[in-house]
């Protein structure tokens, strides 16, 4: 169990890391740049996707609901912030609502694969592998 929240706090401080990386004035909203939109669902739903089917992945492979929550953030967090930094460099317009939409998609998503993975196996879960 250490090990596992030793990880997490790991992930979360690079994730803090590469977040410090970026400019704070290049990631402000463009003033046509609403809460509500298309793009903003299209993040929603991709890391919605991508974190409920890495949560399943890694409790499908390693046995460990701490697997699966580490490498369904990870996918989806990653896939947010990878976006951004693309559009940051120049491919297109770099937003943090873009990413709070990635962000709440990844949350959401691995929400759901929890509760999907609790229906199934219930709240004790076999060993996991090493």
């Amino acid at each position: 169990m250490r090990n596992a929240r030793h990880r997490i706090a790991s992930g979360l401080m690079a994730a803090c890391l590469l977040f410090g990386l970026f400019p704070a004035r290049s990631l402000r909203a463009a003033p046509a740049d609403s809460w509500a939109g298309r793009d903003k669902a299209l993040h929603f739903t991709g890391t919605f996707v991508l974190s409920a089917s890495g949560y399943a992945l890694g409790t499908g492979l390693i046995r460990s609901r701490d697997a699966g929550a580490i490498l369904g953030a990870s996918v989806g967090l990653g896939s947010g912030a990878l976006k951004e930094l693309v559009d940051l460099a120049g491919a297109g317009q770099p937003s943090a609502r873009d990413f709070a939409w990635s962000a709440a998609g990844t949350a959401v998503g691995l929400l759901f694969g929890f509760l999907i993975d609790l229906a199934v196996n219930g709240w004790s879960r076999p060993a996991a592998r090493r």
